[in-house]
């Protein structure tokens, strides 16, 4: 939500219009999809790893197991891993 005003802010007033936006919503720093993240259990890995393809399994398995995620993958010379 926070995201979204600044955005709003931002386009209107390059566009040159002045509106003032003074809404105050509660909770919009909060991150709802991951209050209620949970490690998988051992049945529910084995569904998704069933129903995924094989290039899905390998990045499914990277981070199920060496604790390797999406933020680390840089393109970088070294590579980098979150511990």
């Amino acid at each position: 939500m926070e995201r979204f005003r600044k955005v709003t802010i931002y386009w209107t007033s390059y566009n040159g219009l002045d509106i003032q936006l003074k809404v105050n919503i509660r909770g919009r720093s909060d991150t709802p999809t991951l209050s209620k993240e949970r490690v998988p259990t051992r049945d529910v890995l084995s569904n998704i790893l069933r129903m995924t393809t094989p290039r899905g399994r390998v990045a499914v398995a990277m981070m199920a197991f060496s604790a390797l995620r999406p933020e680390s993958w840089e393109t970088t010379e070294e590579p980098t891993v979150c511990v």
